[in-house]
């Protein structure tokens, strides 16, 4: 790809010995922070109490990944659990539409017995004085 106008590409030359006073510099550098992070440790003692509270900071990370495993396990329950309530609920708000039917149709076959009996106690004389009178 052609470079636009004016714009420059430094090209590397020479030999890599010219690189090494820069990574001398870089290797200095680090081993400058290791004797001071090393410093902070102090004695041998404390150097290894330090080793030993990192191994229980892994130790307890490693522990809260299996509860987290765990968690999230009981999760997958607790939606199963979810899901069969909401379909409990469906279930139980269909049943209660099929209630509500049977109630208004049971409603209506009281009326009408009601009606037939009303009409019934009108032809028939249940409750008519049946005694006769002799002249």
């Amino acid at each position: 790809m052609p470079l636009p106008d004016g714009a420059v590409r430094p090209v590397l030359r020479g030999d890599t010995t010219d690189e090494l006073p820069a990574l001398v510099a870089s290797v200095k550098r680090l081993v400058e922070n290791l004797e001071r992070m090393t410093a902070l440790l102090g004695s041998e003692d404390d150097a290894k109490k330090v080793i030993d509270a990192i191994d229980r900071v892994n130790r307890l990370l490693a522990s809260l990944d299996g509860v987290a495993l765990r968690f999230d396990g009981l999760s997958k329950k607790v939606d199963a659990v979810l899901a069969e309530a909401q379909g409990i609920a469906t279930d139980t708000r269909a049943a209660t539409a099929d209630l509500h039917a049977l109630r208004a149709e049971i409603e209506a076959s009281l009326r009408k017995a009601g009606q037939l009996i009303d009409e019934i106690n009108r032809k028939w004389p249940f409750e008519r004085d049946t005694e006769l009178r002799l002249p």
